[in-house]
């Protein structure tokens, strides 16, 4: 029996397996892209750690590719979020201002009757302008000092923020660590597709890991080849064990704030047999450990202050509370196309449903373009709500466009409706009625298609407006 179970039986202390020179350290995308959320003590203790095991650091190349591919996101959520907060600040402070509508009104209205009582309602108009105008001023003054801490601290908060990608000390600091050695190569295109095509039988199977990202819909592109999102976690598990089986890498300790079920039992809330047994079975590894990076820091021996375990508890809140969300959008999304797709339900029924799923009332424009055309059955209804009213908001339209071209999971027809949905939420829709993509070619990784479109639909928009 034991040797059918080696992975488990073979198991060692996490204190041995750090404590083995040969353990190699895999730190995951969102571990990165954290520190770019924390106070600079916070991101330090991290550098401090990982200065500690630096000989023993490698990364799947999916790990470098999609955190380039997310920094600079990050870096803007940093600075939006703080320059939100003053906003909202700035507005209470200056919300209280002199308002004399109700008098003007009155004024207007009736003043012409009572030329007496016009005049002296012009005189108190003046004069509570003046008082009023004093007394906000002396209220706006006590608010600021009020308000004196919780600028000094939000401006302390703004001091942390990184600037721009090309002003990225956290970037700099991490390439210390990484050098070039240090990070695996890239799959091909081909062995993509068929991991991809692996995929899709492990997701129908609930095959860990990474199959709780099935519903991720993003497809990316670099250096030519194409990436579906939905795939990240594979990918980066793969190249983990192929790396390891190459170079007979025995322990593993993957450092990662995914505690999602398909990576960690929720009973152990250790790394899943199944993940332990498979990577055991294929490449070798006989202890293959998962860790947050609260432990990280624990197993090196980083002083946590308490500025470093606000941070940490911080992170483990929001990024619980986003895991959550992710999982509720799904369920709703899936509930969204069960609607729009149900020949059973009345139109007014089926708008009812949508509001109450998505939380906001669905303007006629946007109704119509989710129930039109004749088969609601089409694959191309079911993204039809995320990709033209959504994606225009949090993608861009260029971005948007271009995804939908290369998405091999749509047909043709599929495009150009999608396609044609989205210029009418931006455009006049009997422009995008005559919007053709006929000329430009489908499933190329060239994302200026999107821009070629953009701009045939422009250029249709100045010949009509000359007319």
């Amino acid at each position: 029996m034991e040797s059918f179970f080696e992975y488990e039986e073979s198991q060692h202390s996490v204190q041995e397996v750090w404590d083995d020179p040969e353990t190699i350290f895999v730190v995951d995308t969102n571990i990165f892209l954290n520190i770019y959320v924390f106070h600079q003590e916070t991101r330090q203790a991290i550098y401090d750690a990982l200065d500690k095991i630096k000989e023993r650091l490698w990364s799947p190349h999916q790990v470098m590719l999609e955190f380039h591919k997310n920094r600079a996101g990050k870096i803007q959520e940093s600075k939006k979020r703080l320059d939100t907060i003053e906003s909202h600040i700035n507005k209470f402070i200056k919300q209280f201002k002199f308002k004399d509508s109700e008098l003007t009104t009155c004024d207007n209205q009736y003043g012409k009757w009572y030329p007496s009582i016009r005049e002296h309602l012009t005189i108190f108009q003046k004069n509570a302008q003046v008082v009023i105008k004093n007394q906000f001023e002396e209220l706006e003054k006590s608010l600021e000092v009020e308000a004196k801490i919780l600028r000094e601290e939000l401006d302390s908060w703004k001091k942390q923020i990184i600037p721009s990608v090309t002003e990225d000390s956290i970037y700099q600091k991490l390439c210390e660590f990484y050098s070039d050695d240090k990070i695996g190569e890239p799959f091909t295109q081909l062995e993509l597709d068929a991991l991809y095509k692996e995929g899709e039988w492990r997701f129908q199977h609930d095959m860990p890991p990474g199959y709780k990202d099935k519903a991720k819909d993003e497809i990316y592109h670099h250096r030519g080849v194409i990436y579906q999102s939905k795939f990240g976690d594979l990918i980066l598990y793969k190249q983990i064990l192929e790396y390891c089986k190459t170079h007979h890498i025995k322990n593993v300790i993957l450092v990662s704030e995914d505690n999602k079920e398909d990576w960690v039992d929720k009973d152990t809330k250790t790394l899943r047999k199944e993940i332990r047994g498979e990577a055991y079975e294929v490449a070798g590894i006989q202890n293959f450990i998962m860790m947050n990076k609260d432990s990280l820091l624990t197993y090196s021996e980083i002083e946590k202050s308490p500025q470093v375990k606000e941070d940490l508890e911080r992170a483990d809140n929001i990024y619980g509370e986003s895991i959550g969300l992710e999982t509720d959008l799904s369920v709703i999304g899936k509930k969204i196309i069960d609607t729009l797709c149900d020949k059973g339900l009345s139109l007014g029924s089926k708008r009812t449903i949508l509001e109450g799923l998505s939380g906001k009332e669905w303007s006629d424009e946007e109704f119509y373009y989710a129930i039109s055309g004749d088969d609601l059955t089409s694959p191309y209804k079911g993204v039809l709500y995320d990709k033209s009213l959504q994606a225009v908001k949090l993608f861009g339209t260029k971005s948007e466009v271009s995804r939908i071209l290369v998405d091999e999971r749509l047909s043709k027809a599929e495009k150009i409706e999608l396609i044609k949905c989205i210029m009418k939420l931006i455009l006049w829709g009997d422009i995008a009625d005559m919007i053709s993509i006929e000329p430009f070619h489908f499933n190329k990784t060239d994302e200026s298609l999107g821009e070629s479109i953009l701009k045939q639909a422009y250029d249709e928009v100045r010949r009509n407006s000359k007319c």
